[in-house]
């Protein structure tokens, strides 16, 4: 059986697909009692999403703001979705690194969610020392097959990396914080300038390929993709895969960043 959240979820999809039902509807659809439709609707309303039965049908009767459904959406897909999304990944990290997966998984979801200072006996990647640190998780985040972690050591407000693989130990401190005014470790980024071939128009145009990005045509019709980033290996791979369909307009640097790349990649398996 559905639980509330998953059945409120599904009924505003409806709602926003223009379908009009009333509560009598959707309580025999969702095999609940017609008040607890009504509750759904106060519950929609709490959230600042004015859904109403107005003249016997479920109804919008205001503007929705977008970040209220995108959270709601997110809660969704992570409540549908994510067990599945993450078992290949968490299969791996348990193989790897056997005796701390749970728990540092477990304690590091738990603190970024609550806002929670943790005390961590980090392995630094640098010289291979382990030290201890007191951090404000930011982000748990997952790059390829590597959980990280994204925090904020205590009175400091640079965001630094942290890999869970490399947490010997983790305590959650009775400390709670807010986010402040917080850098991003190494937070220079370009202005990124690139122009594709039009025979790739459909592969760029329907797929997001950067948080903030810009697409416009010249008028030859080729594609012309703008955005700010930082450059690095991942940047330079994304171009590289593009083959011959993408020149790189700006910045100069990111060319050479490309051209030594290959150099040093062809000085070893040449």
């Amino acid at each position: 059986m559905k639980n509330d959240f998953e059945r409120r979820v599904e009924i505003l999809a409806d709602i926003l697909q223009g379908k009009k039902k009333n509560k009598a509807e959707y309580a025999f659809e969702h095999g609940v009692a017609e008040i607890t439709i009504s509750r759904d609707l106060r519950w929609f309303r709490d959230k600042s999403i004015p859904i109403y039965s107005k003249n016997g049908k479920v109804v919008i009767d205001g503007r929705i703001p977008k970040s209220k459904i995108n959270r709601v959406l997110a809660e969704y897909i992570s409540v549908k979705l994510n067990a599945e999304f993450y078992l290949e990944n968490i299969n791996t990290f348990s193989k790897s690194h056997p005796y701390i997966f749970f728990q540092n998984l477990v304690n590091t979801a738990k603190a970024v969610g609550e806002k929670r200072l943790i005390n961590i006996r980090y392995k630094r990647i640098t010289d291979n020392e382990e030290v201890n640190y007191n951090v404000k998780p930011v982000k748990l985040l997952l790059s390829g097959y590597n959980w990280i972690m994204h925090a904020v050591k205590e009175n400091e407000n640079l965001v630094k990396m942290f890999y869970l693989t490399r947490i010997k130990s983790i305590k959650l401190l009775n400390k709670y914080f807010e986010i402040n005014e917080t850098k991003q470790e190494s937070t220079k980024r370009y202005n990124i300038k690139l122009k594709f071939a039009k025979s790739v128009r459909n592969q760029l145009t329907d797929k997001i390929w950067f948080a903030e990005f810009e697409i416009t045509e010249d008028e030859e019709g080729n594609i012309i993709l703008e955005t700010e980033q930082q450059i690095n290996n991942s940047l330079a791979a994304w171009c590289i895969s593009w083959w011959d369909q993408i020149e790189i307009l700006e910045p100069d640097s990111l060319k050479k960043y490309i051209s030594e790349m290959i150099k040093y990649y062809n000085r070893k398996n040449s």
